[in-house]
């Protein structure tokens, strides 16, 4: 049996608010994360997308120069390294080399990058994560692919689509056992077959740990939650899942109180 974290949308970043810059990631529900993880020492730790929030080059910025003062993608790295990155690495040091997995996948933030880089291609190096971060160790995943974990596929889920039934979207669309993020919130759906009714199909959908009202949400409700999921995976593929949701900066698992 291995265990593993999946860890979606954190958003690390800024945004320019009335009251200056404000961060759009939440340190004290991701340094909540880290200190569980730091008890379940997982064999494969999954960074699922939208790792860093990209504002910095995103093209909804592209002519709001109020809206972009003084972010920074450079600030953003070094703080993606200082307060997610070296914590990660130092908890996965402690597994031994066989058995520790690191995978660091791409989202659609992460494609603003590729995005910028069309319009100037002399920079394209520049907003590529691997020069902006040290990811040696990890094995890198292009936005759109998927990491398999026994029977359970894991994506970043901006190939679902619609947000409203992402959970029964994406098990239809990918025909197995689906994990992802994108969509800030928590949704789980079944999927029932005629034939072969032992295995399970079922698409999750993981909240991430980003604020929940950035500037573009107007302050509108939103269904936005705060999470991560960590599980197990059997020999013969099989699989549990847990979703542990953030509130205040903590949460309960494994019979414990984490706090960021």
């Amino acid at each position: 049996m291995t265990r593993f974290i999946f860890s979606p949308d954190k958003h690390v970043g800024w945004q320019q608010t009335p009251n200056g810059l404000q961060p759009l990631h939440d340190q004290k529900a991701i340094n909540a994360m880290l200190n569980f993880a730091s008890d379940f020492l997982p064999d494969t730790w999954i960074e699922g997308g939208d790792n860093m929030d990209y504002g910095p080059v995103s093209h909804w910025l592209t002519h709001k120069k109020k809206s972009s003062e003084g972010l920074d993608l450079s600030k953003d790295a070094r703080e993606y390294t200082k307060k997610v990155l070296e914590p990660i690495n130092e908890i996965m040091a402690r597994r031994s080399k066989t058995a520790k997995k690191k995978i660091w996948m791409e989202g659609n933030h992460e494609g603003w990058g590729r995005e910028f880089a069309e319009s100037n291609p002399g920079v394209a190096n520049l907003v590529d994560p691997r020069h902006l971060l040290d990811l040696k160790g990890w094995e890198f995943k292009a936005e759109g692919e998927h990491v398999q974990l026994g029977k359970l596929y894991v994506v970043h889920g901006d190939k679902i689509g619609n947000g409203k039934n992402a959970a029964g979207r994406a098990v239809q669309l990918y025909g197995h056992p689906v994990l992802f993020g994108h969509f800030h919130t928590f949704q789980v759906a079944p999927h029932h077959e005629l034939i072969g009714v032992d295995s399970v199909k079922m698409g999750m959908c993981v909240p991430g740990l980003c604020n929940k009202n950035p500037n573009y949400m107007g302050n509108k409700p939103n269904q936005w939650m705060k999470g991560f999921a960590y599980g197990y995976v059997h020999e013969d593929g099989s699989f549990q899942v847990f979703v542990p949701i953030v509130v205040g900066g903590k949460f309960a698992a494994e019979g414990k109180v984490y706090r960021g």
